[in-house]
């Protein structure tokens, strides 16, 4: 388990769910300290999604990138969320991104898996 920034809820995980086409999958993030860990899926239609949690900085990113018509994938979305206590709520927003052929697109939407406060510290003490 991590704990995230003093004041600041602690999670087990951030919970990606993306879609593109007919496919929808389910991406656990866990937290690191180390920035070059990643956590990815690519489709079969030609995107990445990626996604990291940076622990101290208490920071989700998340990268898009499409595989057109040259050899490798260039990143089309790229986005930056500070997480707080109040992202431990359901997920309110939904990102879509357009590749560059016509009718390919990737949703995805994070949530942010906050533990509920223990009680277990104060069972059987007077």
């Amino acid at each position: 388990m991590l704990c995230c920034a003093v004041g600041v809820a602690s999670a087990a995980h951030i919970d990606c769910t993306i879609q593109s086409g007919q496919l929808e999958k389910q991406l656990l993030v866990q937290g690191s300290t180390d920035a070059y860990v990643l956590e990815k899926w690519d489709t079969p239609s030609g995107f990445r999604f990626a996604a990291q949690w940076l622990v101290p900085a208490n920071k989700l990113k998340t990268y898009v990138y499409y595989h057109g018509s040259k050899d490798r994938f260039a990143l089309v979305h790229a986005a930056e969320k500070t997480l707080s206590e109040q992202d431990c709520q359901p997920a309110a927003t939904l990102n879509r991104v357009y590749s560059e052929r016509m009718e390919y697109e990737l949703t995805f939407q994070c949530q942010w898996v906050c533990d509920a406060p223990s009680t277990a510290k104060n069972k059987g003490t007077p």
